[in-house]
């Protein structure tokens, strides 16, 4: 039984594309442009009851987003994210209280023990 379901979920932002300098500035008041952003580009994959997985990958690779469509943080541009029988987005009570979402950093981790270890000395501290 799936727990955690992806379908070619996506993340587009909207971010202003200002020109530098005070020239840029003034024209941006003006006549603001926009550009889209693609965090997440079509992402699909299947969590089983009982996996235990990591999600590893470079910087802006979209790893923080995912994890908050999946917790129902923010809404996916597109495709679908269904997480133990829920939709993320929806944000309902019950779903809410059956999830932990934890995100850390690299420099979280101790070097010279396993990373479940790692994780067990924070989660004590």
């Amino acid at each position: 039984m799936a727990i955690i379901r992806a379908e070619a979920l996506s993340k587009t932002y909207r971010v202003a594309d200002k020109q530098p300098g005070l020239a840029g500035t003034l024209r941006h008041f003006v006549q603001r442009r926009h550009r889209d952003v693609a965090a997440v580009k079509a992402v699909s994959f299947t969590i089983e009851a009982g996996e235990m997985v990591g999600f590893l990958g470079p910087n802006g690779a979209g790893k923080t987003t995912t994890l908050k469509m999946l917790s129902g943080l923010i809404h996916p541009s597109g495709g679908s994210a269904e997480v133990a029988g829920y939709l993320p987005q929806r944000r309902q009570a019950d779903f809410l209280r059956q999830i932990t979402l934890v995100m850390g950093q690299k420099q979280q981790l101790i070097w010279d023990l396993p990373p479940l270890d790692s994780l067990r000395v924070n989660a004590a501290v």
